[in-house]
């Protein structure tokens, strides 16, 4: 097989995952040594509670091309990507996860679309081995995201990612919107495609996302990576306050026609219209107003590193 002359770099967050970091790094290595020039594997520890960064270094001295990150507390699975792809310095830059629920050896199909002219290529999890309380609310999840992005994927969530450098260029710009960083890199790239991928059940451990995190998760992406809510309460306040005026313009007019017009019940149900439809266009200003004033103020650090781990020989990096 000819080796794609291409510099490959694979994220892979880790958190509680001691005992899947070994494996999963051979595994990886192995495909890539057998595919591409240069590449390298970058894990980054996601605050983890067990001994999962000892590891990462452990492998970092038996694999050159490996490096880790430690993050100084456990920011979440979006923001140890974002660590992740901003330390990473390959043409082509592919995000998966440690337990290996999807297949590395269908790492090259993804990094030769990308090399095709694709910003990002996105897996799609076909036959999904996960338990209905995680595909159920992953279906609604799914289903918001194809909503507030207009970029429709079967699987925006699923981790098994390849981006081009120029996409990767992007990212640290957009501040806290890295936090809902499969539904941002969608957003930077006119060119985007999913690709099947096989899926197998998770042989060990639990899934970091249960039910009430991927609750967690669509809250805090309502209301913090768009402004569509406000903007949806703006269209109902136009829409009653609409109705409220056009109903109390009839009655005042059609009151010397018809006694119809002069009913109390009728002329209190036009007043509650346009009273709560005020009260909405009020809450959509007030509500886009502090939307913008937070996106301008937003300069918290997405993580912060507490401790690096390059490979043994630093003289050749990139290689294994």
């Amino acid at each position: 097989m000819v080796k794609r002359n291409v510099f490959v770099s694979v994220v892979v967050p880790v958190w509680n995952g001691r005992a899947l970091v070994r494996h999963a790094c051979r595994q990886i290595v192995k495909v890539l040594s057998a595919s591409f020039q240069q590449y390298e594997v970058i894990f980054v520890d996601d605050g983890s509670n067990d001994d999962s960064f000892e590891e990462i270094h452990a492998v970092a001295e038996e694999f050159i091309c490996v490096h880790g990150i430690r993050l100084a507390r456990n920011f979440g699975q979006h923001a140890a990507l974002s660590a992740g792809l901003e330390e990473a310095r390959g043409d082509v830059l592919v995000s998966f996860d440690v337990d290996l629920q999807c297949d590395p050896a269908e790492i090259p199909v993804l990094v030769d679309k990308v090399l095709e002219g694709y910003g990002v290529v996105s897996g799609w999890r076909v036959g999904r081995e996960d338990s209905l309380s995680r595909r159920i609310p992953s279906y609604f999840m799914n289903k918001l995201i194809n909503w507030y992005t207009g970029v429709r994927l079967h699987d925006h969530g699923c981790a098994f990612k390849a981006i081009s450098r120029e996409v990767a260029d992007q990212i640290p710009e957009h501040g806290d919107l890295r936090r809902f960083l499969t539904a941002l890199v969608v957003n930077l790239s006119p060119r985007i495609l999913e690709v099947p991928v096989s899926h197998r059940r998770l042989q060990s451990g639990t899934s970091r996302y249960d039910f009430w995190r991927l609750f967690d998760l669509s809250v805090d992406f309502l209301t913090g990576y768009s402004r569509k809510p406000f903007r949806i309460v703006g269209i109902a306040g136009a829409l009653l306050s609409f109705m409220g005026i056009l109903g109390g313009f009839s009655c005042l007019v059609g009151r010397f026609f018809s006694p119809f017009f002069r009913e109390p019940r009728l002329q209190g149900l036009i007043a509650i219209l346009a009273f709560f439809g005020f009260q909405f266009l009020i809450l959509w200003f007030i509500g886009e107003f502090s939307a913008r004033t937070y996106q301008l103020l937003q300069h918290p650090p997405l993580y912060l590193v507490a401790e690096r781990v390059q490979g043994r020989d630093k003289k050749m990096e990139g290689t294994c």
